[in-house]
């Protein structure tokens, strides 16, 4: 249960991943008309039978196939988005011309395209979740990805069904097209290169030894940071630490807060609150690269004489032991 809601929160501090999720949902709940009345199509407007629709199948595997291996090299040369979008589109045109396909013999060659097409847009998709997830969680984070993956199938399943039985095939398969074209508006909002530009890079910074004896389970801490920003900083200070909220979140943070001391405003502390010793010792683990230049980026407000002040704070109650069982840090640490 930690490490799923880890996974959660995760998702929560990442909106790269979440826009990645939002355009395949879109996309997911369109296409799903496909499998939902493939059969459907083949028995009631062409008056086929099983072969036909195996043939149908066949035709949309095919283009899955061509589309394997042409799309590489189209990606390279134009791009994720170009090519999700493009590809998006033609899936629209391709569920459209289904649904006003006289024949057979025009329903094959489109099958073709929309198994070239989709297989381009489903891989641009995955290929961006990919590199929007570092090693610790990317697991979890393609876990969630095909939870809405299989998700919109299923709710796309019972929603095309049940307009086919009040409106027909050729305006369910119209109407399913539209749902597709609009989801790839989503691409002008949300662009996939936001994701695969991050360095997701492990960036391991080992945690000093506690002059004190932490068990992993101790917990929750509280870990502080304090810096001496001058007034003229402050604003872009406060953007930036905007941000690292996302990092610290993404890392495991439960809770984020920048506080501003009332007696000297340049005094600014940054606090987050991990669940245990154990999960703090982690945050090192999950560092990425992107997440490590932030922080610097952060810290290079600061105006001080030394580095920024940083405090690990560990709840005795956690833990139920007198603070007489730890030996005294030294009055320097």
């Amino acid at each position: 249960m930690s490490a799923m809601r880890i996974g959660m929160r995760y998702l929560a501090a990442a909106p790269e991943l979440r826009g990645v999720l939002a355009r395949l949902a879109a996309y997911v709940l369109g296409y799903s008309v496909v499998p939902a009345l493939l059969a459907v199509l083949a028995r009631a407007r062409f008056h086929a039978g099983a072969a036909a629709f195996g043939l149908l199948l066949g035709s949309l595997g095919l283009g899955g196939v061509l589309g394997a291996s042409l799309l590489p090299r189209l990606r390279a040369r134009f791009g994720s988005d170009a090519v999700a979008v493009g590809c998006t589109l033609t899936v629209a045109a391709a569920l459209a011309g289904l649904g006003v396909a006289p024949s057979l013999a025009f329903a094959y060659p489109t099958m073709v395209l929309l198994g070239f097409v989709s297989i381009g847009t489903i891989s641009s998709f995955m290929i961006a979740a990919q590199a929007v997830l570092p090693a610790w969680v990317r697991g979890r984070g393609l876990a969630i990805l095909s939870l809405v993956f299989q998700a919109g199938f299923a709710v796309g399943a019972i929603l095309w069904g049940a307009v086919a039985v009040g409106a027909g095939i050729t305006s369910t398969l119209i109407a399913a097209a539209g749902v597709v074209a609009l989801g790839a508006l989503l691409g002008l909002r949300i662009r996939l290169a936001a994701a695969e530009h991050l360095d997701v890079r492990a960036s391991y910074v080992p945690e000093p030894y506690p002059p004190v004896t932490v068990s992993s389970d101790d917990g929750p801490v509280q870990l502080s940071v304090t810096y001496e920003i001058d007034d003229a900083d402050l604003a872009a200070f406060t953007r930036a630490a905007a941000r690292l909220r996302q990092a610290r979140r993404r890392s495991g943070a439960m809770r984020w807060t920048l506080y501003t001391d009332v007696h000297n405003p340049a005094r600014q502390v940054e606090t987050f609150t991990v669940s245990s010793w154990a999960e703090h010792l982690r945050q090192a683990e999950r560092e990425t690269e992107g997440d490590r230049q932030l922080a610097d980026h952060v810290a290079g407000f600061h105006r001080g004489s030394e580095p920024p002040w940083q405090e690990a704070l560990i709840s005795e109650r956690a833990t139920g032991r007198s603070s007489q069982q730890h030996p005294t840090a030294p009055a320097d640490q």
